[in-house]
């Protein structure tokens, strides 16, 4: 059986387990690989605790919490990225059959990422079409 000072690595993998299964599944079953994480690593922690291993249990506390808030924090970004981008879709889909009464909004207070650059793109499209308008009617 592996040493207890070795499952912390477990936690880090389903990590990267629940960055592809947000990705591929969506959130409900991101959810589940973090309960099931969860469950799974306190027990094999009791486990190791019954074949007579030394468990700092306050520590493990510690670390189970930080887990659950890198693994929610980590769904909570993926969230606001697909919600940016679907709106950002959206947008295309509308100027492609010839609206372009919407501008992409900017959230406040957010550094610019790639989302927000491509959004200014958009709206620079935007503006420069709507004055080709005004001085050419047939444009």
């Amino acid at each position: 059986m592996t040493e207890p000072v070795f499952y912390p690595r477990a936690l880090l993998v389903t990590l990267i387990a629940l960055q592809f299964t947000q990705m591929f599944f969506g959130r409900s079953s991101a959810i589940t690989v973090i309960a099931g994480s969860t469950i799974g690593y306190i027990a094999l922690v009791a486990l190791a605790a019954h074949n007579g291993a030394n468990i700092k249990w306050m520590d493990e506390a510690w670390l189970l919490a930080l887990y659950l808030l890198v693994a929610l924090n980590s769904m909570a970004l993926h969230a606001s990225a697909n919600r940016r981008l679907t709106a950002l879709v959206d947008l295309f889909a509308a100027a492609q059959r010839g609206d372009f009464s919407r501008p992409f909004v900017e959230e406040p207070g957010r550094e610019p990422d790639g989302i927000t650059l491509l959004g200014r793109s958009y709206n620079h499209l935007r503006s420069e079409l709507a004055s080709m308008v005004m001085n050419d009617p047939l444009t």
